[in-house]
């Protein structure tokens, strides 16, 4: 069951609004397959329940530095568990938060606008039952952060800094001596420069640079105990640092009357980079994850188009491709685990006000750049159709499309996944859809 209620009032001054939604739904999850000769398998329910609130508010200024200024703020009580074949209750998580955010929109004063404000988040997390994999913690982080841009004939110029404090509070119970006990907490800055130039009216080439930090989160530094989520028994460290990265990106960005066009290409140097990785070792019938950081580099690109093939009547044939590689290293590690190899797709979409056609070829090559106890992973290439009627045209709300997903019934595996090893991608997949917007 869903249900929500909202209200907002506006005027010439600005607006304010609030609104409140519940959730309360029991529904199965796909099958949690096996990871050991002999082990159970199980199909659970999840009962979930939540109640959200959600508010904004902003005043039109309109002065000669602050054009507006606005606040949002959302509040979540969330808790969801895991229902047994025979209805009882296993593991349950409980996460309650509240963000909050300020902005001071300044007015554009010769090319020259930006945003100054501040964010704050809270949160209360808890696992009860078999699969805890983490003790009950809180967090709290507060942030500042200004972002400033320029604007001036062909040139676009931006920077942005943000400081920001963290505090995780671990919390557990008499009877999770294996959980870490205390307070941690963190100080991190982040700055960024960046330039874009307009060399023609279709052609852009933009330049960006940065410094940028994040706190370690709580599950990096808390875990200890089986996650299911993952199908992994996963080891933090308390003793984790902030991770740092410079990174240089370069972006060529293009667009005509039949055309789109954007690559990028970046590269980024990490201290104390923090990864997860599998050690070999069985526990509790999971493969066993440990945290840890060390420094590390990361290079890649990624290219993407479109490109109209013909014109004729209400119809529209057009052409689309990307692709996309990363290469990660750890320094006395090797290749960084579950790093996803190169993937290329291409697509044709042929298209009217009431008919759409689309086929789309992916190809993700085998990755054999492996961390150490992790498999490579097999390449594979999926075939996707789709064919979408809309009885009353483009812009009305009623739509029923057929496609068919793999199409030809591949065995593919996400490098990127925990379960890939046992948990493929879905196979041919043929459905039939009526949709209606409201």
């Amino acid at each position: 069951m869903d249900g929500g209620v909202g209200a907002t009032y506006v005027n010439d001054g600005g607006s304010i609004g609030v609104a409140y939604s519940h959730t309360d739904n029991v529904y199965g999850i796909p099958l949690r397959l096996a990871t050991l000769p002999g082990q159970d398998q199980e199909a659970p329910r999840i009962a979930l329940k939540q109640d959200r609130i959600d508010g904004r508010a902003e005043i039109n200024a309109n002065g000669s530095l602050i054009d507006k200024i606005a606040f949002r703020m959302g509040y979540a009580d969330y808790q969801h568990s895991e229902l047994e074949p025979d209805g009882s209750v296993g593991t349950t998580f409980y996460n309650k938060g509240i963000e909050a955010r300020f902005e001071l929109a300044q007015a554009d004063r010769g090319g020259w606008k930006g945003v100054t404000g501040a964010q704050m988040v809270i949160r209360d997390f808890n696992v009860v039952g078999d699969e805890a994999f983490l003790p009950k913690n809180s967090s709290a982080q507060v942030g500042f952060f200004t972002l400033q841009q320029y604007e001036s004939g062909p040139w676009n110029l931006e920077a942005g800094a943000r400081f920001e404090h963290s505090r995780i509070t671990s919390k557990p119970d008499a009877s999770q001596p294996q959980f870490f006990n205390g307070r941690l907490s963190f100080d991190t800055f982040s700055a960024a420069l960046g330039a874009m130039y307009e060399f023609s009216p279709q052609w852009k080439f933009g330049v960006n640079v940065s410094r940028t930090a994040r706190a370690p989160a709580a599950e990096e530094l808390l875990a200890n105990g089986p996650h299911a989520g993952t199908e992994a028994f996963e080891v933090g460290d308390p003793t984790l640092r902030p991770e740092s990265v410079w990174s240089a990106e370069a972006i060529l960005r293009g667009h005509g009357s039949r055309f789109s066009f954007e690559a990028s290409a970046y590269h980024s140097w990490f201290k104390d980079f923090i990864f997860d990785a599998r050690t070999g070792a069985v526990v509790d019938g999971l493969p066993e994850y440990q945290l840890g950081q060390a420094n590390a580099r990361f290079y890649g690109f990624e290219v993407q188009g479109d490109y109209t093939l013909a014109e004729f009547g209400d119809w529209k044939l057009k052409a689309e491709a990307l692709a996309d590689y990363v290469h990660a290293d750890i320094d006395s590690f090797g290749p960084a685990p579950r790093i996803p190899p190169l993937r290329v797709q291409g697509g044709l979409e042929l298209s009217s006000w009431k008919w759409d056609f689309k086929a789309n070829v992916e190809r993700v090559t085998g990755q054999n750049r492996v961390a150490p106890n992790e498999d490579p992973t097999p390449g594979y290439t999926l075939a996707n159709v789709e064919v979408s009627w809309r009885p009353w045209g483009r812009d009305k709300p009623l739509s029923v499309l057929l496609s068919a997903n793999n199409l030809f019934d591949v065995n593919a595996r996400r490098h990127a996944s925990y379960l890939k090893d046992y948990a493929p991608l879905a196979g041919r997949d043929i459905r039939a859809t009526i949709r209606l917007e409201i």
